[in-house]
């Protein structure tokens, strides 16, 4: 079986290894300003965008369309 990898919580020595890689991509130095709330790959999915859309939409619709989303997309609901 697969072990499973927690993105959301990088080792310290990754975000050493990030850290000194910011030069070479603004998205890690963005990272990096995230870091007490989000990893790296969730910074660089959009993750923070996203949330703070999903927080400020001013649509009910556009609102409850996240978290269809996400439910449809659930292994177990898929066919």
């Amino acid at each position: 079986m697969a072990e499973r990898i927690d993105l959301a919580h990088f080792r310290p020595a990754e975000w050493e290894r990030a850290a000194a890689m910011t030069g070479t991509d603004p998205r890690i130095s963005q990272a990096l300003c995230h870091r007490p709330e989000f990893s790296l790959p969730q910074v660089v999915a959009g993750t923070p965008k996203l949330l703070h859309r999903w927080d400020t939409s001013a649509q009910p619709y556009g609102e409850a369309l996240l978290p269809a989303a996400v439910t449809t997309s659930m292994p177990c609901l898929r066919r």
